[in-house]
């Protein structure tokens, strides 16, 4: 009997400590979009690595938050990458929708721009500026304890247009992203 009671503790020991490791490698964050009809997600090298970051700060009262990905097929995560995206939303106080009608050159503008460094050949594509062509929709806050940091949770989509053509386009739907994890310089989504 006292074999089978040690058994027992030892297996409820045992399955609470792989809880834990479950919970470590539970993503706090997601990102996803469809890209012309195509499912896109930034590029994912391990299990809570994927690259792509939430930055927010604010200006005053008024929360800015900037979500950059990289998709590459080298794992490259900067400039060079072969697709980068970011969207950059201003005075974000409250669940709802935000037109996205400013530009990239704007240092503290609402943008969302889209880059292609394929082949050798540069491409970039930003939302019209004045127009409600691209939109984010915030669904939910994330505060963080201690601090004033606060994730958010949403949608977007849009059209985007080249900047040296803009006849050319390029659609971004279904747009997805939580982000309870912020203002981190490493690309791992997980808890730590």
């Amino acid at each position: 009997m006292k074999v089978m009671n040690f058994f027992l503790v030892f297996l409820i020991f045992s399955c609470d400590q792989d809880l834990e490791g479950d919970e470590k490698d539970t993503r706090l964050n997601t990102f996803q979009m469809s890209l012309n009809d195509r499912y896109w997600t930034p590029t994912q090298t391990g299990p809570c690595t994927s690259t792509f970051t939430c930055f927010m700060a604010k200006l005053g009262e008024n929360p800015l938050y900037k979500i950059s990905a990289y998709k590459d097929p080298n794992s490259t995560a900067n400039l060079s990458s072969e697709n980068i995206f970011e969207v950059q939303i201003l005075n974000v106080s409250e669940v709802g929708t935000y037109i996205i009608d400013g530009t990239f050159e704007e240092h503290f503008g609402a943008y969302a721009r889209f880059t292609t460094n394929e082949a050798g050949v540069k491409k970039v594509y930003q939302n019209k500026e004045n127009d409600d062509s691209f939109v984010v929709n915030i669904a939910k806050f994330y505060p963080t304890e201690y601090s004033e940091l606060i994730g958010i949770s949403g949608s977007f989509e849009g059209t985007l247009y080249n900047l040296e053509n803009p006849t050319e386009t390029i659609n971004i739907k279904n747009g997805e992203f939580d982000l309870r994890k912020i203002n981190r310089s490493t690309f791992n989504q997980c808890a730590e």
